[in-house]
């Protein structure tokens, strides 16, 4: 364990003078990890379970002289997985085969042949999603080969760049900015990876109190292979309403996407600074207040330090500085700082005290190390607190490589923004009371306006609190996801992030993202009426899309779909 500790201790102290940083910030640094390596010094570890699994677990190899077994590391030692989630905790192994189409036509025939087998099927794209949404049994659909862009056109006055399924939101942006253009509103994802099939399916969505920021609501066509195995195409203006608006967040539930038409706009840079605050300002001015001013606003929260950090982009006519990036998601460690850093994490899962003391050095090393990066004056491209950027470079990130391998379960929950600050005084008791400790990367909080160009997305405008302009306000906990506890110590665990969950859908008429929580959120959110009567025409346009129930999966049984 001293190993350990002084393994974290050395990397971290000396890794983080990137920048020009006050002694008084590295002196308080310096002492919070001193406290994390006396704190893990004073237990040494006892009693806790996986500490030594956690090594191992994760690499997708069974190692039962590492005593992994399917019990205490499905991740690994599970067998026939054909799909798993980014984060290894779903684990898709009931299909039986997979096809790899090329383009349409070979969709076509796919799913066709299935119907005739009478098979299920399910097209995946990035694995980004955490729940069963993207499992299935029957026949396996990876669209990677679908991945280009098909070109630029004006339809009706509208400016839009049509894409096939499999190409990433962030591959699909840097293409559009080689030619001077952007995808409407701010609607990148803080992950840069999601292919856009799958996050129009999942009414995913950026972070933005003034523009568009789902990216279902920028959609003007779409192509699909129904559930007949015909291949058709609707474009917004030629396709009745409901239909259209059931297609933008379809949940993999109507057929095989395999081309979007996204709206566009003229590429523009933003102006981004990063700052501190005590968390009090959150309470006393406002929530939605911290960024009425921002074209793009992100906060990440740590409410155990009572400190938040603000993300705050403004449109600007400045040019990008050299070497402009977000790297939040992606920062630059050293491989070998990545198993002691596991056991350590590990180790606050059993003792909240550690967890929480990380948690406070989470914090400092932001203040040390800020997310984003440009190309200083000595020519080294280092963290800065302000830098100018294109858009879709400065709000969305890569997943660091040392991702895989690693359990973590994010909990996102959107209310309307009429309930966002009373949800926010909800949230700090319950994390008060429970004393929660989110040492990843805290409470991601992001806003986007409701919209109602889409039944299913988790920021529609219908309903009685969700009106149209109004600011939705995502709360995201990522929370780490210990590895060997029993499986009564590991409900007592999440037992915090389970009332959170319940408590803001409802008392707060929160709706849970698709692709992140556990699914009995869902359909707690859709018992409690989140979709009310959208939810029954998305179902109306499933039974004329998919009158034979080849895309039904379990998930969808599972949530009431």
């Amino acid at each position: 364990m001293q190993k350990i500790t002084i393994i974290l201790i050395s990397i971290l102290i000396s890794y983080f003078p990137a920048r020009s940083i006050s002694s008084e910030l590295e002196s308080e640094y310096k002492m919070a990890i001193d406290e994390v390596n006396q704190a893990l010094h004073a237990d040494q570890m006892l009693g806790c379970p996986g500490l030594d699994l956690v090594v191992t677990c994760g690499n997708q190899i069974c190692e039962s002289y590492y005593d992994e077994s399917e019990q205490n590391c499905p991740a690994d030692c599970r067998r026939n997985v054909s799909v798993r989630s980014y984060n290894n905790i779903t684990l898709c192994d009931e299909y039986t085969q997979t096809q790899v189409p090329h383009n349409s036509l070979e969709v076509q025939d796919i799913v066709r042949m299935a119907k005739f087998k009478g098979q299920k099927v399910k097209a995946i794209g990035a694995s980004h999603s955490a729940t069963a949404i993207m499992c299935s049994e029957g026949v396996l659909i990876p669209m990677q080969h679908l991945d280009q862009v098909l070109g630029i056109e004006e339809t009706n006055g509208v400016l839009t760049v049509a894409a096939q399924a499999g190409i990433t939101v962030f591959a699909l942006s840097e293409w559009l900015h080689a030619r001077g253009f952007a995808l409407a509103g701010i609607p990148h994802m803080g992950f840069r990876d999601v292919t856009i099939a799958g996050a129009v399916a999942t009414g995913s969505h950026g972070s933005s109190p003034k523009h568009a920021g789902v990216i279902s609501n920028i959609v003007e066509s779409i192509e699909l292979v129904d559930g007949l195995g015909q291949l058709r195409s609707y474009e917004k203006n030629k396709t009745d309403d409901v239909t259209f608006k059931a297609l933008t967040a379809n949940l993999g539930l109507l057929g095989i996407v395999t081309q979007v038409s996204l709206r566009i706009q003229k590429q523009f840079n933003l102006d981004v600074q990063v700052s501190y605050h005590d968390d009090a300002k959150l309470i006393d001015q406002g929530l939605i207040k911290q960024v009425e001013n921002c074209d793009y606003g992100q906060l990440n929260w740590f409410p155990s330090v009572e400190k938040y950090m603000l993300t705050c982009g403004v449109k600007t006519a400045l040019p990008s500085d050299t070497a402009a990036n977000n790297e939040l998601l992606s920062p630059k460690i050293p491989k070998f700082i990545v198993n002691p850093f596991k056991k350590v994490l590990q180790y606050g899962a059993c003792a909240n005290s550690v967890m929480g003391l990380i948690e406070r050095v989470r914090y400092l090393q932001f203040k040390l190390q800020p997310p984003l990066v440009k190309m200083h004056e000595n020519g080294k491209i280092k963290n800065a607190d302000r830098v100018v950027g294109p858009a879709h470079r400065m709000v969305s990130s890569h997943l660091i490589s040392e991702q895989e391998g690693f359990f973590q379960m994010d909990w996102e929950i959107a209310v309307p923004a009429s309930r966002a600050q009373d949800a926010l005084n909800a949230i700090k008791q319950h994390m008060l009371k429970n004393k929660t400790k989110l040492p990843l990367v805290g409470v991601f909080v992001r806003f986007a306006p409701a919209e109602s160009a889409s039944l299913m997305a988790h920021t529609n405008s219908h309903g009685s609190e969700w009106s149209k302009g109004g600011t939705a306000v995502f709360f995201e906990m990522p929370v780490y996801v210990p590895v060997g506890f029993s499986h009564e110590k590991f409900n007592q665990y999440e037992k915090q992030y389970v009332e959170f969950a319940r408590m803001l859908i409802t008392q707060f008429s929160g709706r849970p993202h698709w692709g992140k929580n556990r699914e009995w959120t869902l359909k707690m959110a859709i018992d409690h009426g989140a979709y009310s009567e959208t939810l029954q025409q998305f179902k109306q346009v499933r039974d004329h899309f998919d009158p034979d129930r080849i895309f039904i999966n379990k998930f969808a049984q599972t949530i009431g779909l």
